[in-house]
């Protein structure tokens, strides 16, 4: 077995005995519940559930295992064939354009700068995303994402804390969980300013 896997096994043993996990997980379905939202409860538990254990291991761990990347991928497609409200064509526009934007930043910082921006965990990520959202919403996703992980590395920033690495998936998998819960109002809003300008 490589050493990645043993990593990416002993993570989400440690993730499973963490209260975190399950503390994020009942935060993520109560506001799931409360939204009323018309997508398929029993899928969004699920995405809940892994959501929350890549926020868990990539915050403490700074990896998202690919056993929740594959997950995520089959519970996307699930989400996608059932709901009324998806276009799959939007949804795999969606994940193609992520794949190529965030793969492409990656493969530049790391292959060409020789300076890492991204992992390959994140752009995997944000290509299910991308994929759980579809392409407009997933522009919507991107603003939200800058806000929050903004926010926090200019707090970090101003404290003058370490300069450690920053876990983004845990600000990915918050971002696309708002997207994914208000996705009509969020459309709307962003197509309302795209007219304005």
């Amino acid at each position: 077995m490589a050493l990645i896997e043993k990593i990416e096994i002993n993570a989400l043993k440690e993730a499973f005995k963490n209260p975190l996990l399950y503390v994020g997980f009942i935060i993520f379905a109560g506001i799931a519940y409360s939204v009323n939202t018309i997508i398929n409860f029993p899928i969004l538990l699920a995405i809940a559930f892994v959501f929350s254990l890549i926020l868990v291991i990539d915050f403490k761990h700074y990896i998202i295992p690919d056993t929740t990347q594959v997950a995520l991928f089959i519970l996307a497609n699930l989400l996608v064939y059932t709901s009324v409200d998806r276009f799959w064509v939007e949804s795999y526009i969606g994940f193609a354009l992520a794949l190529f934007v965030f793969g492409g930043i990656y493969v530049v910082f790391e292959y060409l700068l020789k300076k890492p921006a991204i992992g390959l965990g994140d752009v995997k990520l944000l290509a299910n995303v991308g994929l759980l959202l579809g392409a407009l919403s997933f522009n919507v996703f991107l603003w939200i994402l800058t806000i929050t992980a903004g926010s926090f590395v200019i707090i970090k920033k101003l404290r003058k804390s370490e300069n450690k690495m920053i876990p983004y998936g845990p600000f990915i998998v918050v971002s696309a969980w708002i997207c994914l819960l208000y996705f009509f109002p969020l459309n709307e809003i962003y197509l309302d300013i795209l007219k304005m300008i």
